[in-house]
């Protein structure tokens, strides 16, 4: 049974195909008031009027269609064709407000299917449900609509371009791009509320925890991947002006006091002596007038200390010699 309720005015209603408007015939026999008529007339009358109920009357209380049906429009070439937007209200119980959809999107498949199509491509939105790998299923491209590019299975997970995928986040081909990750302690720990993001610089990976950059992770080394080699020139006499220092943690943003000494160098001070071991400038702030720490690279003091200990140790080697002869000297004069 079909059941409209309107409300308001209805603009256009069109059915076309097998149920179609009729009228009753006339009546068999004309009776009048003041005429006698036999009991054949009678029930000739009546068996037409019953006969109008059985094969056109009835029909129109309960229709049985096998045409087409078209809201909005005059020429319906689809089962039921909606012209404008279909509103349904909210309700407050029961299934009032929801619209169920038992469909089959594919074959033994039960589920709702939206497509839309035009010149430049096309789009599905599959609503399937035979297993647990199914769920909302999108798909889209720029002939028929016909590839899947995501998918959220019924088990929650969301799959990018991986139809089964197998965690709650899986993309493949291609890049996440996001404007950082959140992370915990371990697997099951509390999550402490900040974001981190690696950058390639082009020679080094640098980490960020929120707006601060602090540090680099590692730095390629390769000789295949570098050029104008030169010897250090930097050696002794740099190490001799760096001051190394100890020092607790302030209570600064990301940064926490720990409550242990450390040991390390003031960037502003080793940027003076090593200018390449230092990032950013002294007391730097961006264009939110927030600072821009800076911070070392080890591996721009190694070579340094490394030059100093060979200037070192040719001093040494070179004051054995003297040592030796002098104590040659001694030796022949006793």
């Amino acid at each position: 049974m079909l059941k409209l309720a309107l409300l308001g005015t209805l603009g256009m209603l069109c059915l076309t195909g097998a149920a179609t408007a009729a009228t009753c015939p006339a009546y068999t026999y004309t009776l009048t008031n003041g005429t006698t008529a036999d009991a054949s007339q009678v029930m000739g009358n009546f068996n037409s009027i019953r006969s109008c109920a059985n094969t056109i009357l009835a029909p129109l209380v309960s229709p049985s269609f096998t045409g087409n049906v078209g809201i909005g429009t005059t020429n319906p070439t689809e089962q039921l064709q909606l012209t404008g937007n279909a509103l349904l209200p909210a309700g407050s119980s029961d299934t009032a407000g929801n619209l169920f959809f038992a469909g089959d999107t594919t074959t033994g498949v039960n589920g709702l299917r939206l497509f839309s199509s035009d010149a430049t491509g096309g789009g599905f939105l599959d609503v399937k449900a035979s297993s647990t790998s199914n769920g909302i299923i999108f798909r889209a491209d720029t002939t028929n609509g016909s590839t899947e590019r995501m998918r959220i299975t019924a088990g929650g997970n969301v799959g990018i371009g991986v139809p089964a995928p197998a965690d709650l986040l899986d993309a493949s081909p291609g890049v996440i791009r996001a404007n950082g990750f959140r992370t915990r302690q371990g697997q099951g720990g509390t999550v402490d509320g900040h974001t981190f993001n690696i950058d390639w610089t082009g020679a080094a990976a640098v980490l960020w925890i929120d707006t601060v950059n602090v540090g680099t992770i590692s730095l390629t080394s390769d000789r295949r991947l570098k050029q104008q080699i030169e010897p250090v020139t930097a050696g002794l006499a740099e190490v001799m002006q760096l001051n190394p220092v100890t020092f607790r943690w302030r209570n600064v943003g990301i940064f926490r006091d720990d409550g242990v000494r450390h040991e390390g160098f003031i960037a502003d001070e080793v940027q003076t002596v090593i200018p390449s071991a230092v990032n950013n400038k002294k007391n730097e702030v961006n264009s939110k007038g927030q600072p821009v720490y800076q911070t070392l690279n080890p591996s721009e003091i190694i070579p340094v200390l490394t030059k100093a200990i060979q200037e070192q140790q040719t001093e040494i080697e070179s004051l054995k010699v003297q040592l030796a002869a002098f104590k040659a000297s001694n030796s022949r004069k006793q």
